[in-house]
């Protein structure tokens, strides 16, 4: 290139901004700026924006993302490429030497403790709304589910209710009896007198819900081999 500008800018955003669009909010600045570049017009007209944000990247190039920001993004790139620019988007690696990206890096440590910058953002993004909403509800829910006397089996099931819900479970009759100690276990129907004992068939102790799934020598084989999937379900996870 001919020319080379730094061009040092510290913004504010509202409190609520998540980190990707504040990676966006700057990508949006610094198209701004290139309309006060001074350049001949038989000069090549050709600008490289850096991010390490891949997911900024994406958001760009996804169609059926209408994010204020993205949008107004669109528009400026429409603008500047009808007036000869040409602007190119790379991801670049954090933390790795870069240049630009380590001077962003410090601009925006400082921006964050210097409270006399006016703030130049302050939209709150629908998915921001949606987040927040979202953890005070999960909050609450926590907090009558640990409140309520009740369901205490299936408390030890899903003791956390925001694991439960990111949780893929095949819900079925089956399922839903062994979680609320409501399954056909001697005990259980000992207690409404349907059967004359509560003894498990392995003649060691009431056949109860506990029992069954951790001292029935019945089930011991199917213990194991569950237990050896989850260990190698969590080894692939890590």
């Amino acid at each position: 290139m001919d020319h080379e500008y730094i061009i040092n800018i510290k913004i504010h955003t509202y409190i609520l901004t998540r980190i990707i669009h504040t990676h966006i909010l700057a990508i949006f600045k610094a198209l701004d700026l290139i309309n006060y570049l001074e350049m001949a017009d038989n000069k090549p007209r050709t600008i490289g924006v850096d991010t390490d944000s891949r997911i900024t990247i994406v958001s760009l190039k996804n169609a059926s993302n209408h994010n204020y920001l993205i949008e107004e993004i669109r528009n400026r790139l429409i603008n500047l490429r009808s007036a000869k620019w040409t602007i190119e988007f790379s991801w670049i690696k954090g933390h790795a030497g870069n240049l630009g990206n380590e001077l962003a890096d410090r601009l925006a440590k400082d921006a964050a403790s210097d409270k006399d910058i006016p703030v130049v953002f302050d939209r709150i993004p629908k998915t921001t709304l949606y987040s927040e909403l979202e953890d005070e509800a999960t909050l609450k829910w926590q907090e009558e589910w640990e409140r309520c006397n009740k369901a205490a089996v299936t408390k030890q099931f899903f003791p956390n209710v925001r694991d439960r819900i990111h949780r893929r479970i095949t819900i079925n009759p089956k399922f839903k009896a062994l979680v609320t100690c409501h399954g056909k276990t001697k005990s259980y129907l000992y207690r409404f007198k349907i059967m004359e004992n509560a003894t498990c068939p392995c003649n060691t102790e009431d056949q109860t819900l506990d029992h069954i799934l951790n001292n029935c020598t019945r089930h011991k084989k199917t213990k194991r081999l569950t237990e050896a999937g989850n260990s190698k379900n969590r080894e692939l996870a890590s």
